[in-house]
This record gives C-alpha cells, structure tokens and sequence, in this order.
C-alpha cells in the first residue's frame, strides 16, 4: 500500500517544525482529521450556520459567521473560500481579493497545493470582472 493521499504535503507541514519536540513528526499530526476535534467541528458548524444565515438573506450576518470560522482555523479552505465567495457577492472585490492572496501565500508557503474548489475561486478572484 503505497502513501496516502496528501502525505507528501503533509511531511513537508511537518517538517516546518523543528527542534525536540518536532522530531520524529509524521504528517498526521496536521491531517485535519487528527487537528483539534472540537475546532474542527466548530469551523464546520460554524460555515453551516453561515450557509443558513445565507440562504435566509442575512449575508451580512453570515459574513460575520464566516469570519468567526477563519478565525478559528485560518487554514481551513473551505472557511476562507466560502467567505471569499460571499465578499464577492456583497461587491466587496478588494477585500476578497486581499483574503485569496494571503490563502494562497499560505498554501504556498506550506508547500500544499489548494482543493479544485479553492483553485476555482483563486481563478475567479483574479479575472478582471466579478462575479
């Protein structure tokens, strides 16, 4: 059985670290299954609440939820990508253009290459007329 899917992304996050208590790190550590259970479980209500929040009009309210789940898990793609997307759908190109840059910057630095669905929205971000 050959490496699982992310593993050669995930050593390299590991690798970051160093020092005692980084030796000897595999990648599961910063697998988001294995990251904190309960943040990961609240970034995930959290976008969930902001999709209903969304749905019922109130998109400056999900913003704000949104922001509430990248604040907690700045790495999350799905967190940032969802309020990207609503950014752009309030007219606020700049400040969405600002988020993709720094997630990509982010994912760069990592070494990690961004979901397809996140790579759609880089895409979009930089064409020159919005959504």
């Amino acid at each position: 059985m050959g490496p699982r899917p992310g593993h050669q992304q995930g050593q390299a996050v590991a690798g970051l670290c160093r020092g005692r208590l980084g030796q000897g790190l595999k990648y599961d550590w910063v697998d988001q299954d294995h990251r904190w259970p309960l943040t990961v479980a609240s970034v995930k209500g959290l976008l969930q609440l902001g999709t209903l929040h969304e749905r019922a009009g109130r998109s400056e309210r999900a913003l704000e939820v949104f922001e509430q789940a990248c604040a907690l898990d700045p790495d999350m793609e799905s967190a940032v990508t969802a309020t990207v997307q609503l950014l752009f759908q309030l007219g606020r190109i700049d400040e969405a253009r600002l988020r993709v840059r720094h997630l990509k910057g982010r994912l760069d630095s990592l070494g990690v290459t961004a979901s397809a669905q996140t790579q759609a929205v880089f895409d979009k971000a930089i064409c020159p007329f919005p959504w």
